[in-house]
């Protein structure tokens, strides 16, 4: 968790749960240090009956592949897993759920919604996971949900005695509590909100009854009967290629649903480039696992499988391609693992830069 705020918010709020409820945790905060947490992980870990471990996605995903490598079973450790920072897709959740040993998919993750304007303000659990997943499988149901934009938001939960949410032209404002109290406060994310009871609505009306799902899957007794806000990534998180916006999702969903993820880490950075002749393109630099090579044919079928899932998630990009052919396919550049100009270990990975 290191320094950031969320990770200092998280360790006070568990340290709390711990001394007033009596819990027998042990916490550690080895913030980015792969080193220490190896050999937390070796020495520590087996002595405990389950591993909560709280950070960063794409950095938590790293630590679940690396482990082999460090002569660790991660599948061993009964792990549960806790986000922040930004959204994850149900294709990381299924890839996690599967290399990382998770017991149940709905239980054993958490997502939280947070800002270091006022702190966690919402979370995204069993109820959000479950509705996200149905969602996702059901296009019109999640046009219905979350409006027609081609990409999963985080989809949280909120206790409104705590803080609340509305949605002004699609904008994000919060209301809170803090040290200076925020009133309609834009926080800079886009999305919408939904009452507990208009979720289910909409819900039914695809024919889909929460309770009976929850129930089939033996977790009802998670269910919680709270408000959501729905949260897309800030406008500004896609490039623009011949004037049609491109979002990381779908690169993402490229790499870790396909053999790619044998090789790459899912971490990477798009860049909007034009060449000598003032033609626009895509460069796409790319993160390889520790140890790895790209080799002449991996990039070339990384190519043929970026191209498709694009192609297959937005309708303008299929047309683009139709008439571009080969420039509108993406350049793609692979570096070694935490390579310092891409991928420097510690910060927020910048999936869009210009």
């Amino acid at each position: 968790m290191g320094i950031w705020i969320g990770g200092l918010i998280t360790y006070k709020a568990i340290e709390m749960a711990s001394f007033r409820e009596k819990f027998p945790i042990s916490i550690i905060t080895p913030g980015i240090n792969k080193k220490e947490i190896f050999a937390a992980l070796k020495k520590l870990a087996p002595q405990y009956d389950q591993i909560l471990m709280i950070g960063y996605a794409p950095f938590i995903k790293d630590i679940i592949d690396e482990s082999k490598n460090e002569g660790i079973n991660i599948k061993k450790h009964n792990l549960r897993l806790v986000f922040a920072a930004e959204a994850i897709t149900e294709e990381v959740r299924d890839y996690m759920f599967k290399y990382a040993g998770i017991n149940n998919i709905y239980t054993d993750f958490m997502n939280i919604y947070g800002s270091a304007d006022i702190g966690a303000m919402a979370f995204e659990e069993t109820t959000s996971i479950l509705i996200r997943r149905i969602a996702q499988r059901n296009k019109e149901l999640f046009h219905d949900i979350f409006t027609p934009i081609n990409k999963i938001p985080t989809l949280a939960q909120y206790n409104p005695m705590f803080v609340s949410f509305e949605s002004i032209d699609g904008e994000i404002v919060v209301t809170g509590d803090n040290a200076i109290p925020l009133i309609r406060y834009s926080i800079g994310d886009n999305g919408g909100v939904l009452s507990y009871d208009e979720a289910v609505d909409i819900l039914s009306q695809h024919g889909v009854n929460l309770a009976e799902q929850s129930k089939k899957l033996g977790i009802q007794n998670f269910i919680t009967q709270l408000p959501f806000v729905f949260i897309y990534e800030r406008a500004d998180f896609s490039v623009s290629l011949y004037g049609l916006n491109i979002y990381p999702e779908w690169i993402r969903r490229a790499i870790i649903s396909t053999e790619l993820h044998k090789k790459l880490t899912s971490k990477f950075t798009i860049i909007t480039r034009f060449d000598e002749n003032g033609d626009q393109y895509l460069e796409l630099n790319i993160e390889l696992k520790k140890g790895e090579k790209a080799s002449i044919e991996f990039k070339r079928n990384a190519e043929e499988i970026i191209v498709n899932f694009l192609s297959q998630s937005s309708s303008e990009y299929r047309e683009l391609l139709h008439h571009l052919k080969g420039r509108a396919y993406p350049k793609l550049k692979f570096w070694r693992s935490e390579d310092p100009l891409y991928f420097q270990p510690g910060v927020k990975q910048k999936w869009v830069t210009s």
